[in-house]
C-alpha cells in the first residue's frame, strides 16, 4: 500500500456496551413482564367472552362487561406485546454493537477478512448503520480491495453525506487507484468538512504531486504539518518532493524527522539513503538502504530504479 493515510473509526465501545448490558437487562425485564401481561390478559380476555356467552344463553341480561372493559383488556394484551417486541429491537441493537466492536479488533490484529466478515453480519442487523459500512470499507482497503473500499465508502456517504473521513478515505482509494481528479475532488469536500484535517491535506497533496503540480503539492504538504506535526508520512512526502525539486538536504532533514516519528518506516529509510546518496555520504546511504531492505524486503525493485 503507498503512504495514504486511511483510519478506521472507533465508535465509543465503552458506552456502546455499557448501554447494551442495561439495555439487554431492561430489555429481559420487559420481556418477562411483556409475556405475563399477555398471558394474563389474555386469560381474562377469554373469561370475560366465556362468561358473556353463558350468561347471555341462560338469561335475556344486559352485558355484565362494557366496552370499556373489553378495551382496557384488549390495551392490556397490546401492552405485553409492544414489551416483547422492545426486547427484540433492544437484542439487535447489542448483535450490532458486538459485531462492531470484534471486528474493530480484528482490524486492530491485521485480521482485515475476519473484519469484513463481522461488519458484514453487523449491516444484516443494521443495513443504515454509515460507520459499519466505513469500518468495512476500510478493512477492505488495508486488504487491498480496492473496488470493495471505494463501494463501502459511496454506501456510508450515500448514508451520511456528512461523514468527513468517508470522503478522505474514498479519497485515498482513489488516488491508490491512478484516479487523481477524484481524490482531489474528495479531499477537497473533506477540508470543507474540516478544514484542520491534516490526513486530507496530505493526500490531496499526492494527488497535486502525482499529476506534476508541486506547487500545489508543497502548499498541501505544509498546510498538513502546521496542523499535525506528528505524522512521519507527511514530513516524509514532503522530502521525496523536495528531493524531485532536487533540494536535498531539505529532502535529508524531512526524512529525518519522519525516522525520529516512526523509526520502522521502510520507505523513509530508502529514501533518507537516496537523499544521502545525492549528497555524496556513501556509507550513510548504504547503511539506510539496508536497514529499508531489512524492515521491506520488497523495496528491493524501488531501490535498483532509483540508483541505477
Amino acid at each position: 500500500m503507498d503512504s495514504t493515510t486511511i483510519n478506521i473509526v472507533h465508535v465509543n465501545l465503552d458506552t456502546v456496551w455499557h448501554y447494551t448490558i442495561g439495555a439487554c437487562a431492561l430489555s429481559a425485564a420487559l420481556l418477562s413482564i411483556g409475556f405475563i401481561i399477555v398471558i394474563i390478559g389474555s386469560a381474562l380476555w377469554q373469561t370475560v367472552t366465556d362468561v358473556q356467552h353463558r350468561l347471555r344463553r341462560s338469561v335475556n341480561f344486559p352485558a355484565l362487561f362494557g366496552h370499556a372493559t373489553r378495551r382496557a383488556l384488549h390495551l392490556l394484551v397490546i401492552c405485553g406485546a409492544a414489551a416483547a417486541a422492545t426486547f427484540a429491537q433492544s437484542s439487535r441493537t447489542a448483535s450490532v454493537s458486538s459485531y462492531l466492536e470484534r471486528g474493530n479488533n480484528w482490524a486492530a490484529k491485521g485480521e482485515y477478512q475476519r473484519a469484513i466478515e463481522d461488519y458484514s453480519l453487523g449491516l444484516s442487523f443494521a443495513p443504515n448503520f454509515a460507520d459499519l459500512y466505513y469500518n468495512r470499507g476500510v478493512a477492505h482497503a488495508r486488504a487491498e480491495e480496492l473496488t470493495e473500499a471505494e463501494a463501502d465508502f459511496n454506501h456510508a456517504l450515500k448514508l451520511a453525506p456528512r461523514y468527513t473521513e468517508a470522503w478522505s478515505n474514498r479519497a485515498a482509494v482513489r488516488y491508490l487507484r491512478g484516479d487523481y481528479d477524484g481524490a482531489i475532488s474528495d479531499n477537497t469536500r473533506a477540508l470543507e468538512l474540516n478544514p484542520k484535517l491534516a490526513e486530507a491535506l496530505h493526500n490531496r497533496g499526492m494527488a497535486h504531486e502525482a499529476q506534476g503540480r508541486l506547487s500545489a503539492a508543497l502548499a498541501d504538504y505544509e498546510a498538513a504539518l502546521k496542523r499535525k506535526s506528528n505524522i512521519a508520512e507527511i514530513w516524509n512526502s514532503r522530502g521525496v518532493l523536495r528531493f524531485v525539486q532536487q533540494d536535498y538536504a531539505g529532502a535529508l532533514a524531512d526524512q529525518m524527522q519522519a525516522l525520529k516519528l516512526n523509526p520502522r518506516f521502510a520507505r523513509a529509510w530508502l529514501d533518507r539513503g537516496l537523499a544521502r546518496f545525492r549528497l555524496g555520504q556513501a556509507e550513510a546511504a548504504q547503511r539506510d538502504f539496508a536497514e529499508a531492505l531489512r524492515l521491506d524486503p520488497s523495496l528491493r525493485a524501488t531501490l535498483e530504479k532509483q540508483i541505477k
